[in-house]
């Protein structure tokens, strides 16, 4: 009968690992799949449930075998520790992930005083990260901005120079990113409207940036712009020419030359690129059209 008992129990046993290698395996039967070996050994006398656990009364057997026990409850130790770590530091870069994302959807939702605490939570649960860096410092900068609207001067010193350190880390841990370098130039350009110190540093972000995306048209244009700003104006219209050489129809920077052309007092210049928009890029624009009417004087 054992023997017969045996023979079912391992061909049971076989039919499930060819389950659990064609398919997949749930709980009943993986608890058979160590229960069936042990069942087997006990019909055949090769393990005695009565003394499986006892041990002899040798005392020098027993004291090594504390000494292994002992090891072995180290290891278990060691090991639960290392899985609890890095679960744990799963979870503390998913929570910072998931944080970053709520805040950037506040960003750009013009929330900011509610990104600014889910940025702040995200950097500080992965430290040392310039994503969320670069996104802090577009965060800080338009609180600044929103503070000194609000005549809390010193509230806005401080949003700013935040700003500033954030994407000052940011650069220096990724120095050849584009994006970071956009942001800066963004950061910058709108601190400006604070404190006009700021445009040099602008002017220098467009410059490093124009290096590493030098097929960017709207690089240029951001340089240009910044450039009018500093009163480099045969310097802001070459790299209006280069964004317009780099995307024809791009209306921005032509847009922009025309309202340049026509403060240096070159109406013929200014008309053509009035012109130029509404014979290549937009017939019914309205700006154009209007400046057009407002230069040609009819």
């Amino acid at each position: 009968l054992s023997a017969i008992l045996s023979f079912a129990l391992i061909t049971a046993y076989i039919s499930i690992l060819v389950s659990n290698f064609f398919g997949f395996s749930v709980v009943i039967i993986n608890l058979f799949l160590f229960l069936i070996p042990a069942m087997v050994f006990v019909l055949n006398g090769q393990l005695n449930p009565q003394q499986a656990l006892t041990f002899p009364n040798n005392p020098i057997k027993n004291w090594g075998l504390e000494i292994v026990n002992l090891k072995l409850a180290i290891l278990v130790i060691f090991i639960l520790f290392s899985v609890f770590y890095l679960l744990f530091s799963v979870f503390r870069v998913w929570s910072a992930d998931t944080d970053y994302a709520l805040g950037k959807q506040y960003n750009r939702a013009g929330e900011y005083e509610q990104a600014y605490d889910y940025l702040v939570n995200a950097s500080q649960k992965r430290p040392g990260e310039p994503l969320f860096a670069d996104e802090l410092a577009i965060n800080t900068t338009a609180l600044a901005l929103t503070a000194i609207q609000k005549n809390q001067s010193t509230a806005a010193a401080n949003f700013a120079n935040e700003a500033v350190r954030q994407s000052s880390y940011a650069i220096k841990t990724s120095p050849n990113n584009p994006t970071f370098w956009r942001s800066r130039i963004r950061v910058f350009t709108a601190l400006a409207q604070m404190d006009e110190k700021y445009y040099e540093d602008a002017l220098l972000a467009a410059q490093k940036s124009t290096e590493l995306s030098p097929t960017d048209p709207e690089i240029f244009y951001n340089y240009a712009l910044i450039l009018t700003q500093l009163g480099q104006v045969d310097e802001a219209i070459a790299q209006m020419k280069k964004a317009h050489n780099l995307k024809p129809d791009y209306r921005e920077p032509i847009y922009a030359l025309g309202i340049i052309y026509h403060e240096v007092a070159s109406d013929e210049n200014a008309i053509a690129q009035m012109e130029y928009i509404i014979k290549n890029i937009a017939s019914d624009d309205a700006q154009a059209a209007e400046k057009l009417l407002e230069w040609r004087g009819y």
